[in-house]
């Protein structure tokens, strides 16, 4: 029983046996190795995302406005009943979902009577 791991420079396959104790010492090296990269990439993330909210900049996308050109083509499409959802979804390249979510934003837009 044993473990195998490919090797990135030359291709070749080197088998690592669990069973005896210096293949038991590689595997916890590799393991230690790569457990302190994974948790030094981590601390430089939050470093990272800490450094950008003390400089004001905040992440991820910008939230859809009401006044987006897509999102009122779609209201006026979906309001006009000429058109069904799928026709409309093909014609604008969006899912379903999508149409549903500018329909509801464009209807929170409009004034209610």
């Amino acid at each position: 029983m044993g473990l195998q791991a490919l090797l990135p420079d030359n291709g070749t396959c080197c088998l690592i046996r669990r069973l005896r104790l210096e293949g038991q010492l590689v595997f916890h090296i590799f393991s230690a190795l790569a457990q302190f990269e994974r948790r030094l990439i981590q601390e430089r993330t939050q470093a990272g995302l800490a450094a950008a909210r003390a400089r004001g900049r905040r992440g991820g996308r910008r939230a859809l406005q009401p006044g987006d050109p897509q999102v009122q083509l779609a209201y006026t499409m979906y309001a006009d009943h000429h058109w069904t959802v799928d026709e409309l979804c093909a014609t604008l390249r969006i899912s379903r979902a999508t149409c549903y979510r500018y329909v509801a934003l464009a209807r929170r837009a409009v004034p209610k009577e």
